[in-house]
């Protein structure tokens, strides 16, 4: 049964305007209305979908609290009989916001399902890894969080990504397991525009080729910029270099040495200059003095090639 629209006053004072069918917000203080994200005059409600073993929970629109846009939505775990906490964006300053929360068993409910920006998927570790990249694949706008059992009793992350460093946090020992997640962290900075960050994840993390393919997938639907954005398109030919930048780092990672040689043979001065410390980091433990000298000569190929004219 479809649910009705209703309307809240929270203890803050705010007024929130629910739109069940519609999945919108209207959110108001003093009669002024908040403007929701990106200057539209509705917030968009969030979804979260739980995949795996967790207790279900109520499937209608419910009201959480939230703090300086940050939204807290609790889920259990089945079989633990302690509440968590997982904290997503609200992009709202009130003291309370919507959310509708479902579960599905497994992933085959979400395949394939048009995911709007503010749809995130909780997976537990009992899904399989072949699951986990088919939603990926499939569903390239949706959020997908990986939850550890191990890490489920973590506080909530409180961290301000948009002023603080992912290398900063965990090597302050703050975040829990989002700061621990490059695909997510790329997805922060890809949409704060901050394509540094997104370059400096190569070397901040150990990632696999899978997460650098993850990631790619979100480098190439801001490419083709499919609704127009003027910011985009400014930044296409850097966000094509970073999509250069993780295709060739995925060679690399996987060890596929001769592809990656063929590739050097080919990249551009900057693309050689980016790809130097991704070598570094892997040659820097290495036991193998075979695989040291293999590494020494791709850095000094690179440097070569890096320091022609572009």
């Amino acid at each position: 049964m479809a649910q009705a629209d209703f309307q809240v006053k929270t203890p803050g004072g705010w007024l929130l305007r629910i739109q069940a069918d519609a999945g919108t917000c209207e959110v108001l203080r003093g009669g002024r209305v908040e403007p929701g994200q990106g200057g539209a005059a509705l917030h968009a409600i969030p979804e979260v979908v739980f995949v795996g073993l967790f207790e279900s929970p109520q499937t209608q629109i419910q009201i959480f609290s939230n703090r300086k846009g940050k939204l807290s939505v609790p889920y259990r775990l089945r079989g633990h009989t302690s509440e968590n906490h997982l904290v997503i964006p609200s992009y709202s300053e009130a003291d309370q916001f919507p959310a509708r929360l479902r579960l599905e068993v497994d992933t085959k409910g979400l395949v394939g399902e048009r995911a709007s920006p503010g749809r995130f998927a909780v997976l537990d570790e009992s899904i399989p890894r072949i699951e986990l990249v088919t939603l990926k694949v499939k569903n390239p706008g949706l959020n997908v969080l990986v939850l550890h059992p191990e890490e489920a009793t973590r506080p909530p992350l409180e961290a301000d990504h948009n002023r603080v460093r992912a290398a900063d946090l965990v090597r302050e020992g703050q975040g829990g397991d989002l700061v621990k997640n490059p695909v997510f962290l790329a997805r922060i900075h890809l949409r704060n525009l901050d394509l540094p960050r997104v370059k400096g994840l190569l070397v901040d993390f150990p990632m696999t080729s899978e997460e650098m393919e993850f990631i790619r997938t979100f480098l190439q639907i801001m490419i083709r910029n499919e609704r127009g954005q003027k910011d985009l398109d400014a930044l296409k030919e850097q966000l094509g270099h970073l999509d250069e930048l993780y295709r060739v780092g995925s060679i690399f990672s996987q060890g596929r040495r001769e592809a990656f040689d063929r590739e050097m043979d080919q990249v551009s001065s900057g693309l050689a200059r980016d790809l130097m410390p991704l070598v570094a980091r892997h040659r820097v433990g290495i036991p193998n003095k075979e695989d040291q000298i293999y590494f020494w000569e791709c850095e000094f190929r690179l440097r070569k090639i890096a320091e022609k004219t572009a």
